[in-house]
């Protein structure tokens, strides 16, 4: 039984300490673009068109396309772009994440990217 409590204790410490690092990493350093008014239909042309546009950075050297998500851009090790659609496609905002201390270059970015999710 001890053992029992012991495996679940750990399970609930990990699962505390996986949770508080996600929240850290969602409110980390870099802001976001705000939400944009956009004109697509829906939330899947609203993601699609919103990739087409960060594409535009990823052709430029600027950003990397992410291995697992679509929507998901990376620069280096230390920064995430994050594209969220509202669900009616109505609006569109991407979150900049950085790991460590965002540098200039990435705030010029966002930047860039802010002007780009216009549409």
């Amino acid at each position: 039984m001890l053992n029992k409590l012991s495996i679940l204790s750990v399970a609930t410490i990990v699962s505390m300490t996986l949770n508080q690092g996600l929240a850290n990493a969602i409110t980390g350093e870099g802001g976001t673009t705000g939400w944009h008014a956009v004109s697509s239909g829906s939330e899947t042309s609203c993601n699609k068109k919103g990739i087409e546009k960060m594409n535009i950075l990823v052709n430029g050297g600027e950003i990397e396309k992410s291995e697992f998500h679509p929507w998901r851009f990376k620069r280096g090790n230390n920064v995430i772009f994050n594209l969220v659609c509202a669900p009616k496609g109505d609006y569109v905002r991407v979150d900049v994440i950085c790991v460590n201390t965002c540098d200039r270059n990435t705030y010029r970015i966002r930047t860039v990217i802010d002007e780009l999710m216009n549409w």
